[in-house]
């Protein structure tokens, strides 16, 4: 990638967060997430995405940031408030710093640089670290709910 490595951008839908009225097809759904059940109102396709999701999440992320915290650097928590902060608050710049890193975060993409920047574990396809910004953004948003209490 040499030059251009910072010239990953996310692809996909940019609608999923405005507000807007349900169309007939959607529903509220059960979604799985980290073995709970929650409802949403969603789509199913949108359900799909929520799912990977969570599923990237519990498998990449959780391990330092479960339920939206941070337990290296505290400062750095994926809630709304540190995320703005920090200029992290957007799907794009939630993308950036899981692609490449940021400070003692490593980078989780394929085409990761510096290398030593970068995690020693597998790396993520742009498409997976995009439904990871998509699902973290919207978490954030709604402040992290406890999943496990969440009976709704």
């Amino acid at each position: 990638m040499g030059s251009g490595e910072n010239s990953v951008t996310p692809i996909g839908p940019r609608h999923m967060h405005k507000k807007t009225h349900a169309p007939s097809y959607v529903k509220k759904m059960p979604i799985l997430a980290f073995g709970h059940p929650i409802l949403l109102r969603v789509s199913l396709g949108q359900a799909i995405d929520i799912q990977r999701g969570a599923t990237l999440f519990g498998r990449s992320c959780i391990g330092c940031h479960d339920g939206g915290g941070n337990i290296i650097q505290p400062g750095a928590t994926l809630f709304l408030k540190d995320l703005q902060r920090n200029e992290v608050d957007t799907e794009e710049e939630i993308f950036r710093v899981t692609y490449y890193g940021k400070g003692r975060m490593p980078g989780f993409g394929e085409n990761c640089t510096p290398r030593g920047q970068c995690t020693f574990g597998a790396r993520l396809q742009e498409e997976e670290i995009k439904l990871l910004a998509e699902f973290v953004k919207s978490q954030a948003e709604q402040g992290w709910p406890n999943i496990e209490s969440n009976t709704d």
